[in-house]
């Protein structure tokens, strides 16, 4: 089945994109050394969405009876944990140490 989209609908639609972009980049051009704020974000979201959701999500989808011979499956999961959460601590500790140093210049 083939969806009518109408040309109001599309209109909308662009409008809406072409103002996702622009407010995009105004920000980008308007916070000062944004790249510090980037790393922050990304030590927030590779540890937790790439590294330890991912983990904890198996853990809850073969509780209780698919954690493999001996639960390896669960010990290697709280390893992947155990490392995002630490990823996320260094991550934060460095960004926001490298935001302090570059602002109290």
């Amino acid at each position: 089945m083939k969806k009518n989209i109408s040309t109001k609908h599309l209109f909308w639609e662009y409008v809406l994109r072409t103002a996702a972009v622009l407010i995009t980049f105004v920000l980008a051009v308007a916070v000062p050394r944004l790249e510090l704020f980037i790393s922050l974000f990304g030590a927030f979201c590779l540890s937790a969405l790439g590294i330890a959701f991912p983990a904890i999500i198996e853990i809850c989808v073969m509780w209780p009876d698919n954690l493999g011979t001996g639960y390896y499956i669960l010990f290697r999961n709280f390893l992947l944990i155990l490392f995002g959460i630490a990823g996320l601590l260094v991550g934060t500790y460095t960004s926001i140490s490298d935001i302090i140093t570059s602002f109290s210049k």
